[in-house]
C-alpha cells in the first residue's frame, strides 16, 4: 500500500496555489490513500477548504484534526480572537485560563 502523508499545511499561511502544486505531485505518485495529519487549516473553515483541494485525487483522503483545525475562528499572533475563542471553548472564562483567574 502506498500512502501519502502531509501535515501542518495551515491554509491560508500556505497559499492555496502551493497546496494545489503539492496535490499534483501527490497525484503523480498514485497513492492508495492520503493522510492529512493535523493543522491543515488555520480554522475549521480553512480546513474544509484545504481538504477540498485534495478532491481531484482518486483515493481516500483521511483527516486527523490538529488544534488549529478545530478552531471556529482564526487567531492572530497578537491574540486577536482569543476572547471570542474562549467563549466557544468554555462558558466560564476562569476555567478557560486559570492563570488569569480573579
Amino acid at each position: 500500500m502506498k500512502l501519502a502523508i502531509t501535515c501542518d499545511l495551515h491554509l491560508p499561511k500556505t497559499p492555496a496555489d502551493t497546496i494545489i502544486k503539492l496535490v499534483a505531485d501527490i497525484a503523480a505518485e498514485n497513492p492508495d490513500a492520503i493522510i492529512l495529519a493535523g493543522d491543515i487549516g488555520e480554522s475549521s473553515s480553512d480546513t474544509a477548504s484545504c481538504v477540498s483541494l485534495f478532491r481531484p485525487i482518486q483515493c481516500p483522503v483521511l483527516v486527523i484534526a490538529g488544534n488549529h483545525d478545530l478552531l471556529p475562528i482564526r487567531t492572530t499572533a497578537s491574540g486577536a480572537g482569543k476572547k471570542s475563542l474562549r467563549r466557544h471553548a468554555h462558558a466560564d472564562p476562569e476555567r478557560a485560563n486559570p492563570s488569569q483567574a480573579r
